[in-house]
């Protein structure tokens, strides 16, 4: 199993806790009745188990390192695609305490929260800049949802004279 580019080589558990849904009353703007709608409490839960050991490719202290580091990444660069996970991790806390130097086999914990991507996607944000004479505005390529680097191709000077127009 792979979180975003992070191999897991043994999952022994997944639990995805289910999430209560409440109804709220939303009040609409230029309308006189509010309207009912069904959302979710909170996001849901999810806690992954395993175990880390040494295959040739780096030891369990390596993995170890590895899982570990998942708690300080966003869940944009935390993407799964195993069983029936197809979506985001939000990871609150990782883990993976060595219990035996003999065995080369370590326990870990993952815990956090699962955004499923048919909800929720990356987003790029970039900005242009203006001069007196033109606005630089960066093109972005659209990649996959398993892409984790995004690249500048270009950017395109839109001349605020219309017969001057490049691209760099």
């Amino acid at each position: 199993m792979y979180i975003g580019d992070i191999y897991l080589p043994i999952l022994s558990s997944i639990d995805k806790k289910s999430v209560s849904k409440i109804t709220k009353e939303i009040a609409g703007i230029n309308v006189t009745e509010p309207k009912s709608v069904s959302i979710r409490r909170n996001l849901q839960p999810i806690t992954l188990e395993g175990y880390l050991y040494n295959d040739g490719e780096k030891n369990d202290a390596q993995y170890a390192e590895d899982v570990e580091a998942l708690q300080y990444r966003s869940a944009g660069y935390c993407y799964t695609k195993y069983a029936d996970l197809d979506g985001f991790i939000e990871i609150d806390n990782a883990d993976a305490p060595q219990t035996s130097e003999e065995l080369g086999v370590r326990n870990y914990s993952i815990e956090g929260k699962y955004l499923p991507a048919t909800k929720y996607e990356r987003v790029v944000e970039t900005t242009g800049s203006e001069s007196s004479d033109s606005y630089v505005v960066p093109f972005i390529i659209p990649c996959e949802i398993t892409t984790y680097l995004y690249k500048q191709a270009a950017d395109l000077v839109i001349s605020k004279d219309p017969r001057r127009a490049s691209a760099r």
